[in-house]
């Protein structure tokens, strides 16, 4: 835990910034994913299964039908928080309406929802949209606040906070969406410029996007974060590490815990109005 809690070190985050086109998403084209490991699958396959063939896959086989971003996080190991996945992502596309061409009308999207169960019990993990930070109702929350359109490739740092609730706080969605919406002013100070959360009544998932690249404003919105989260016992607090696509698609080394943002070309037509 020491590992996680000193983030800035474990996540050996690339500070390199490749010049790449910038292009918006608006935030409630974001999918949220959680995912359980298949049962029959050891950790070790697991591990090496999601960082050689998995994530890598993930933007060779979407980006020509609009994906935007993507960004998997593995989240600690916690035998005593019930229900914890063991990952967790952020799939953004152009648009609701590219996703939906790509899921229902293309070979490429259907064979790469057939490529989840590889590696997940998909009994257990799901994804879905986001939408604007509001009341929470049943099942896992997935909600966005800060409603200007970004890019989580090109606009700045990204920070991911996992998380879980305690015995005197049984349902954390409410609490946690509370948090963050009164202390959203707080974040934008500390260089926050979009948070999306993923929460289930036993734990959360959030990432955070900055305002640029900066190690100062990391640290900064490091502490800006944990302040807005006090009373919520963490597991993970770390720089997504930037893995960039020249040639190939990356090998993602992948360990338990680790934060990866996949930097990746776009293709422009999905992005036209």
């Amino acid at each position: 835990m020491v590992a996680a809690r000193n983030g800035l070190a474990a996540s050996r985050l690339s500070r390199e910034v490749p010049m790449i086109p910038r292009m918006p998403t608006r935030p409630d084209a974001f999918r949220l994913f959680c995912g359980y490991r298949r049962p029959d699958l050891a950790e070790s396959e697991f591990l090496a299964e999601l960082g050689e063939v998995f994530m890598p896959g993930t933007p060779l086989m979407l980006r020509e039908l609009g994906l935007a971003a993507y960004l998997p996080t593995v989240v600690p190991s916690a035998p005593d928080v019930l229900d914890l996945p063991d990952e967790v992502a952020v799939i953004a596309y152009a648009s609701r309406e590219r996703y939906a061409h790509a899921r229902r009308q293309t070979v490429t999207g259907r064979m790469y929802t057939h490529t989840h169960r590889a590696v997940f019990d998909m009994s257990r993990s799901a994804a879905d949209f986001a939408a604007e930070l509001g009341p929470v109702g049943d099942g896992t929350a997935r909600s966005w606040v800060g409603a200007t359109s970004r890019d989580w490739q090109a606009d700045g740092d990204v920070l991911c906070w996992v998380g879980h609730g305690s015995s005197s706080q049984p349902d954390l969605r409410q609490p946690i969406a509370d948090a963050i919406s009164q202390r959203f002013a707080d974040l934008q100070s500390a260089g926050v410029s979009q948070c999306l959360i993923q929460a289930a009544p036993t734990w959360a998932a959030l990432w955070f996007l900055l305002d640029g690249f900066d190690a100062a404003r990391l640290n900064g919105a490091q502490q800006g974060i944990r302040d807005a989260l006090v009373g919520f016992n963490e597991l993970l607090l770390i720089p997504a590490a930037r893995a960039v696509w020249r040639d190939d698609p990356p090998i993602v080394p992948v360990v338990r815990p680790s934060a990866w943002n996949l930097i990746f070309a776009r293709e422009v037509r999905h992005f036209l109005e």
